[in-house]
């Protein structure tokens, strides 16, 4: 399985200052993944769980 860790708060124009101030932690990162999903069971289907290593 394919993805990316990125932060929430990527987006300059629409976050300004809060790129620079804000912590990366668990609360402001996400991973992306290199699949199409569209909800929490298609996530389950694909055989990832809560609390999965990656």
């Amino acid at each position: 399985m394919r993805g990316t860790v990125v932060f929430k708060y990527s987006s300059t124009h629409t976050y300004g200052q809060a790129l620079a101030t804000n912590e990366r932690n668990n609360d402001t990162m996400m991973i992306r993944l290199d699949e199409k999903v569209n909800s929490k069971e298609d996530v389950l289907n694909l055989g990832i769980n809560v609390g999965d290593f990656i």
